[in-house]
């Protein structure tokens, strides 16, 4: 199941799954599909699935995050040529909180 937000808070070390989604807001139907993501690279190239107008479809990848991380995805659709080709990019921010440490110092007489 995907979560509907952009944006978490984990530990350092913390695996997490980011979900892409995408829907064919268009009247053809796409076959052929790239999604890049600026941090875990190249997921996959003119990988084949038939994405009919008004459906929906997702990839699930996951990683484990030891510092704050700005994720750009891009989803590329199209079909062989390539022609109707259909973009659409978005941003997920998965910040990794801080550790602090207290340490009292107890003087006694």
């Amino acid at each position: 199941v995907c979560a509907m937000t952009n944006e978490i808070s984990v530990a350092a070390g913390t695996m997490v799954y980011y979900c892409y989604e995408v829907t064919n807001t268009g009247n053809i139907t796409l076959t052929l599909h790239d999604l890049t993501d600026s941090e875990l690279g190249n997921l996959a190239t003119a990988l084949p699935y038939s994405l009919a107008p008004g459906m929906s479809t997702n990839v699930i990848i996951s990683a484990t995050i030891d510092a704050t991380t700005v994720n750009t995805a891009t989803w590329t659709a199209y079909n062989p040529g390539p022609s109707n080709v259909a973009t659409a990019t978005a941003t997920a921010t998965v910040h990794v909180e801080g550790f602090s440490l207290f340490l009292p110092v107890i003087v006694k007489p």
